[in-house]
């Protein structure tokens, strides 16, 4: 065992790259092992996943969105679904002095998190990447 320690301090410069190469595929391999974890075998963050349906419109044979208007009748007449919300994605450009930058991001109206089974969020839970999460008791910020 003497020797192997004696061997490793002769070349510190390939005892550096070895363990520098282990050390990165171990990360590389946790990683992607979290994220095939969460992904797959997790359950979705709401309860009752097979339950949940996606609304749209169709008009002249094409697919949309449904207006605010819809949304609202769909919610007061529709006795068939439990809870009903809206929510829309889209792009949004953003820069200052360089290239422009492009983020995909999604608007959910409130009605969202009971409609998901979801309750207000605890302070223990982190916050969004970006943005911000509301509760129904916050005020609406115009």
């Amino acid at each position: 065992m003497l020797s192997v320690w004696r061997s490793l301090g002769a070349r510190p410069v390939a005892t550096a790259a070895v363990l520098l190469s282990i050390a990165l595929g171990t990360g590389a391999t946790a990683m992607t092992y979290s994220y095939a974890r969460a992904l797959l075998f997790s359950d979705p963050p709401f309860r009752d996943p097979d339950r949940l349906v996606r609304v749209e419109t169709v008009r002249g044979g094409a697919t949309g969105r449904l207006s605010q208007l819809e949304i609202r009748d769909l919610a007061r007449d529709a006795t068939a679904l439990e809870g009903i919300a809206g929510f829309r994605t889209t792009q949004y450009t953003a820069g200052s002095g360089g290239a422009p930058e492009v983020a995909v991001g999604t608007i959910a109206g409130l009605a969202w998190r009971p409609a998901l089974g979801a309750a207000d969020r605890p302070p223990s839970t982190p916050s969004p990447l970006t943005g911000r999460t509301t509760s129904s008791a916050a005020p609406a910020r115009r």
